[in-house]
């Protein structure tokens, strides 16, 4: 059973996004949509087109692996800024 909710004839989430939101398991996404005004339906629609899917699929699978760090030599410390008196007076 589905956990979509029943639309009603406001917005309705495009097909091809449906499809693609069940082929990756991300319907929870939806489960709130009933519950939408227009303008937010139209802006989740958008937000999730712009998700590429596949790409967050292969980041969940490397969530444990263990970044390698650059070797100490390429690693510096990043430059302070400047500071001015004014800066230093106002606080």
């Amino acid at each position: 059973m589905s956990i979509l909710p029943k639309y009603s004839q406001m917005t309705r989430v495009p097909e091809d996004l449906l499809d693609l939101i069940r082929r990756h398991g991300q319907e929870h996404v939806l489960t709130w949509w009933h519950e939408l005004v227009e303008s937010d339906r139209t802006c989740l629609i958008t937000q999730m087109q712009g998700i590429d899917f596949e790409e967050l699929k292969q980041l969940y699978k490397q969530r444990e692996q263990k970044s390698v760090l650059p070797a100490d030599a390429r690693m510096a410390s990043l430059p302070r800024p400047s500071d001015d008196a004014a800066r230093r007076a106002a606080h």
